[in-house]
């Protein structure tokens, strides 16, 4: 499978999952300049912005390491975008690092970082 490919069924399955916990999903793919979230969801007590990384089992790095200091740069002017642009300014919010892995055989491991930065 592609990256990008690879990318989306990650972002999907992550999807599933916050729903699974009785989130709304209020937007995928949100960008504002070069800067992209890409999941919002909503649970009635906070709104979470969820970055997902996605790998293959044949790569060596786990997909959270890429959630670096310049990445979480990224996604907070992204989540102040939106924030602003919704005038939920005042709204609780997080930060959620979601990371999967898929085997050879197209299973996966999904871990979640709640509130994985600040």
């Amino acid at each position: 499978m592609n990256p990008y490919d690879l990318g989306k069924k990650g972002e999907w399955i992550a999807q599933q999952f916050y729903q699974n916990q009785g989130f709304i999903i209020l937007d995928t793919n949100y960008r504002f300049e070069k800067n992209e979230i890409d999941i919002v969801a909503f649970n009635l007590q906070e709104l979470v912005f969820i970055e997902v990384k996605t790998r293959s089992s044949q790569e060596w790095i786990f997909p959270e390491a890429a959630v670096n200091e310049e990445k979480q740069k990224r996604i907070k002017i992204a989540a102040q975008s939106y924030l602003y642009e919704r005038k939920m300014e005042n709204c609780p919010c997080r930060f959620d690092v979601i990371s999967i892995v898929f085997n050879p055989e197209g299973e996966y491991q999904l871990k979640q970082f709640i509130d994985a930065f600040r």
